[in-house]
């Protein structure tokens, strides 16, 4: 499970500062709970009718609660820098591509990291219907320490979808 809530103080302005609350469980990286809380300015480099582009730097305060079987590992308490880099294109009125990623290195020691990428596709087969193409991938240099059979975790998503 992965969710995000923020707040945008101007979000069509170029320079805007911004809010946010993460909330994470994952049974692949031993996470039964990860909340995060944080705050940040976000700046737009490019915005257009078909293109945006903007990069993002927060601090967030993190607090992570193993699994029960992740070898004896404690809830931890992190403070975290974030960086996000987002860019978005229209190719025409059918082909849209969009990508994000977020690089959370820890304060203290960078060596201790998030990276959340996503890469999304959407092709309109008419006004109301689309076809999608999703790729998700999630790194997390702590993970095996945790019991995980693997630091990095991806998903390959195809979707229809619809608008009415």
């Amino acid at each position: 499970w992965l969710g995000t809530v923020s707040v945008d103080y101007r979000p069509a302005g170029q320079t805007s500062p911004f809010v946010f609350g993460t909330f994470e469980s994952s049974l692949e990286k031993q996470i039964a709970e990860r909340y995060s809380v944080g705050a940040g300015v976000k700046r737009t480099f490019v915005r257009s009718e078909r293109s945006e582009a903007s990069l993002s730097l927060a601090a967030l305060d993190e607090r992570t609660v193993p699994l029960p079987a992740a070898r004896g590992r404690a809830t931890r308490r992190l403070t975290r820098w974030s960086v996000r880099v987002r860019a978005r294109h229209a190719f025409d009125d059918r082909l849209r591509v969009s990508h994000v990623t977020f690089w959370q290195p820890s304060v203290r020691a960078a060596s201790r990291f998030l990276v959340r990428s996503t890469t999304e596709a959407e092709y309109a087969l008419s006004d109301r219907a689309a076809v999608t193409l999703s790729f998700l991938d999630n790194y997390d240099s702590e993970a095996v320490a945790r019991g995980a059979r693997t630091n990095n975790d991806g998903q390959l998503l195809f979707g229809v979808s619809a608008r009415w």
